[in-house]
């Protein structure tokens, strides 16, 4: 033993200095040679790179386990080798008020070549903290995918780089078929850096899809107070109407005919897209529109897979037509009680079932339509006449609503009048001046015939 020690200490042994001296020198040469081929690597895969969603070097992977999300594999571990998505702010414009920047197109969808070809995209629109909602639309929708974000604070900006890469990495969906806008507040007060640095996730890898999305997600704004002026309201009151026309327009350049518009909250009948293109192919567009039945249902429910599916829940009572406790006249024209009661016919054939003869004002339907429809007014800003008064001028244009069978979505939540909050409702009365001229406007526009209001 003690010669041993000797030998190792004197450098004679098997694992002397000069050993170890030269075994530093191969493991720096192998180093040097791994950096080199994967710094190469690095700059081939970026120089070709087609879209936002870059590979990087050392995947990484977290165990997969949300049951409502869904990749276009089957697997149980989701590789999170991917960079951040590179913003692109270059289509910037100001809305018409100037108190909004937009900016569109900041994220495009990957497989352009097939969202191009679906006659039907999905627009919807969201504040940073129910974006959550995406990941339902993304499990449910097979189509393309154009939403709209409205943005306040630099933070926010800053977490949303972070949500999509993430939900990129949970969802094929969201990477291949999804389109991003922006929309922003100018604000003298408190300015958004565009170019502020990404947050670093605080996630382990063993961190599940929803845990790191909700990790992002930012407090509902607070209720302004009295004290606060006019440009302070304007960051925190929500855009809707803007972000709805700013969706259908991100639709209309990924290559649909039609878009169908919704709000995050609302979730399509699985495989939708793929049954509203077999019955859109053949169809001009033209002056009609065609409403999706929607219904709200529990919390925890499962999602319907078909129209039994929901049938059966409305049955028992875990769903029923959407707003028809809090308020019914929001889709009362849609008449679910006749569409609930229609012969079925085939499950995956979508047709139009009736034509709704009751219009009535106050009717906010989720629908599917050509790009001619009329714009969402970007007056009313906040809540309160926002969607009825577009679909108002839709009927007053001439277009006729039809009820399609075999088509739904559902709100997951019943709704109940004590979360609407007083704030909404203050927004309503708000709303309500501007619309005294939008009833002006329409008359002129469109005359007195079929004016209901």
């Amino acid at each position: 033993m003690g010669h041993t020690k000797f030998a190792y200490r004197s450098g004679r042994g098997v694992f002397g200095r000069g050993f170890r001296r030269r075994a530093t020198v191969v493991l720096a040469a192998l180093v040097f040679v791994v950096l080199v081929n994967t710094t190469a690597a690095l700059i081939a895969s970026d120089f070709n790179a087609h879209s936002a969603w870059k590979l990087v070097w050392t995947n990484r992977a977290f165990m997969f386990r949300e049951s409502n999300v869904t990749t276009t594999t089957v697997s149980t571990v989701i590789s999170t080798g991917f960079d951040m998505p590179t913003f692109n702010l270059r289509n910037v414009r100001l809305d018409r008020s100037g108190h909004y920047r937009i900016f569109e197109d900041v994220v495009v969808a990957e497989d352009q070549e097939s969202t191009s070809r679906s006659q039907v995209c999905l627009a919807t629109l969201s504040s940073m903290d129910r974006l959550l909602g995406l990941m339902d639309i993304a499990q449910h929708w097979d189509g393309p995918v154009s939403i709209a974000v409205f943005i306040r604070t630099t933070e926010e900006l800053q977490a949303l780089r972070q949500f999509i890469r993430i939900l990129g990495i949970c969802s094929d969906a969201v990477r291949l078929n999804f389109a991003f806008h922006l929309v922003l507040p100018i604000s003298n007060r408190s300015r958004i850096d565009l170019h502020a640095k990404d947050i670093v996730s605080r996630s382990s890898e063993s961190t599940s899809c929803a845990d790191q999305l909700k990790s992002l997600l930012p407090a509902p704004p607070p209720v302004p107070m009295k004290s606060l002026k006019n440009v302070d309201l304007l960051k925190l009151l929500f855009p809707q109407n803007h972000l709805r026309n700013v969706a259908r327009d991100g639709c209309e350049r990924m290559g649909s005919r039609f878009f169908f518009l919704t709000d995050i909250d609302i979730i399509p009948k699985p495989a939708l897209a793929s049954q509203l293109n077999e019955f859109l192919q053949p169809r001009q567009a033209s002056k009609e529109i065609f409403v999706v039945p929607t219904y709200e249902m529990h919390d925890h429910a499962e999602m319907p897979q078909s129209k039994t599916d929901l049938l059966k829940m409305v049955s028992v009572g875990y769903a029923r037509p959407f707003h028809k406790i809090v308020f019914i006249h929001n889709q009362y024209a849609t008449n679910h009680d006749l569409w609930e009661r229609i012969p079925r016919k085939s499950p995956d054939k979508i047709h139009v079932a009736y034509k709704i003869n009751n219009y009535e004002f106050f009717y906010e339907p989720f629908y599917v339509a050509p790009f001619s429809v009329p714009r969402h007014d970007e007056r009313f800003v906040g809540y309160g006449f926002t969607r009825n008064t577009q679909v108002y001028e839709t009927y007053r244009a001439g277009f006729s609503f039809q009820v399609l069978d075999e088509a739904f979505a559902v709100h997951r939540g019943i709704q109940t009048r004590k979360g609407r909050g007083f704030w909404r409702e203050k927004q309503n009365v708000q709303n309500r001046r501007h619309f005294l001229q939008f009833k002006k406007d329409m008359q002129t526009r469109y005359g007195t015939a079929k004016a209901t209001v």
